[in-house]
């Protein structure tokens, strides 16, 4: 394929890199409202007010991560998923990754467990290690999910292309590090503005 101002050209080079389902964290990660005694003597300015109305936001997120939790237990991941990803949008919450880790394992989409997993220690720090036993257990999921995974280099010898997989963005040339992706055929795309399109499918073993 002849491509103006010069073209693409990618090379890939690929080298081999289940564990079960395990419940989702209990409680959605957003504190839930509690009843607390009054103090005995109050201030009657202070008995007056009124508290500020819920964020509306973190209220979706609430509804949508138990939603999420029913449909886990129901076993439809993949609606289990989409509320707990939207659940993370709003609030950014680190402990709404272990469970999308869970799930995405569970569904057998390794590689995007891989990374929810490696986010949940890293944004959790040491708030992980007050929940018994947690980051032993993920990280032996991780350990069993990076002996079913493959990486794959990509090479662009335009620097600034985008490189898509599977019609995904997934970094700009020059690649820092070799692609995580699951086992199985995929599709590599490398783009520019300038230097056209090339378009190469991969099986991964």
């Amino acid at each position: 394929m002849v491509l103006a101002r010069g073209a693409l050209i990618m090379i890939l080079v690929s080298c081999v890199a289940e564990t079960g389902l395990a419940q989702p964290a209990q409680g959605s990660g957003i504190a839930p409202a509690t009843e607390v005694e009054p103090p005995v003597e109050v201030e009657q300015a202070a008995a007056a007010e009124v508290p500020p109305p819920p964020d509306p936001a973190m209220v979706e997120a609430g509804e949508r991560f138990d939603r999420g939790v029913r449909y886990f237990n129901d076993g439809d991941f993949g609606a289990a998923l989409a509320e707990f990803l939207r659940a993370y949008e709003l609030t950014g919450n680190w402990i709404v990754l272990y469970n999308l880790g869970q799930i995405s394992q569970g569904m057998g989409r390794r590689a995007d467990a891989l990374r929810y997993f490696e986010r949940y220690l890293a944004e959790g720090g040491a708030d992980v290690d007050a929940i018994e036993g947690r980051r032993a257990e993920v990280e032996t999921n991780l350990a069993a999910l990076r002996a079913r995974l493959a990486l794959l280099d990509v090479d662009v010898d335009v620097e600034g292309a985008e490189v898509l997989v599977d019609d995904e963005i997934v970094g700009t040339a020059p690649l820092g590090e070799p692609l995580v992706l699951d086992p199985g055929p995929h599709v590599v795309i490398g783009r520019h503005p300038d230097h056209g399109t090339v378009r190469l499918e991969v099986t991964l073993a």
